[in-house]
């Protein structure tokens, strides 16, 4: 036998451009830059010059989107997603109000940019509704939104099956093994569009797991959790947080308090 197989390469992941910092400090300190995630402002000629700035930097080679976070009305959604596509954004994520199925679908026909679905896609039947009305090019899939990593790769197989592309996404501020969950659900599924790291390395100076999980921010990449399963453990950081507990003895999850217990040793 050759011995065991090679670990698995690196991920690239996105970066997020959003209104806590400027363009100019964002391309300076964030690259490099795989795929560009931009939060849309309320003002349509800021985000184009956010978006123009960013082309000039990355190029054509990467992809840039705007989050629009359904904030645009039928009435400005064609207006707006020209004017992103000629600044040289690629797509834009759920613009309209959620679950405007044939709204998107005629967006998607005339605006010339590729459209994400996110806070319209949680369930099976959204993703169902979203192919017929032909309402998207890519599916943003989240862990902790889409019911966890099974029914995550579930919509990941539905997507695949009719030629919608799929991020790997994750929830502002996640912790713990959440984090691990959508890392593993990203290294089953190598051919996302792209994969959100999140900054938890940046917002929590303790985490309530061990080994901490980290982003290469020289790269902006991730390696697989090592270890077995989510390949981490809860650790002291946890208890103030723990609201249900499995006895040392054994038997059902009670509430903290009601019987001697220990936070479960791994994930």
């Amino acid at each position: 036998g050759g011995g065991a197989p090679p670990p698995p390469a690196a991920l690239p992941v996105s970066q997020v451009l959003d209104l806590s910092i400027t363009p100019e400090e964002f391309l300076a300190t964030r690259g490099p830059f795989h795929f560009v995630k931009i939060k849309a402002s309320d003002d349509i000629g800021r985000d184009a010059r956010s978006v123009r700035a960013v082309r000039a930097h990355v190029g054509d080679g990467v992809p840039v989107m705007v989050d629009a976070n359904m904030s645009w009305t039928e009435a400005t959604a064609l207006p707006h997603a020209w004017r992103l596509r000629d600044a040289g954004a690629d797509y834009v994520e759920e613009p309209l109000p959620k679950g405007s199925w044939a709204a998107l679908g005629d967006l998607r026909r005339r605006a010339g940019l590729k459209i994400m679905l996110d806070e319209s896609l949680c369930t099976p039947e959204d993703a169902r509704t979203a192919v017929e009305a032909r309402a998207c090019d890519a599916f943003n899939i989240r862990v902790a939104k889409n019911g966890g990593p099974l029914r995550a790769a579930r919509l990941i197989g539905h997507a695949r099956r009719h030629g919608i592309a799929f991020q790997i996404g994750v929830q502002v501020a996640e912790v713990g093994p959440l984090i691990n969950a959508g890392r593993a659900l990203a290294f089953c599924h190598r051919d996302a569009l792209t994969v959100e790291a999140g900054q938890s390395d940046r917002f929590f100076p303790e985490m309530i797991v061990s080994p901490r999980p980290v982003v290469d921010r020289r790269a902006n990449t991730l390696t697989p959790a090592p270890g077995p399963g989510f390949g981490m453990s809860l650790n002291d950081a946890a208890e103030p947080w723990a609201v249900l507990a499995l006895p040392e003895e054994g038997g059902s999850w009670q509430p903290v308090g009601a019987a001697r217990s220990t936070v479960p040793a791994s994930l």
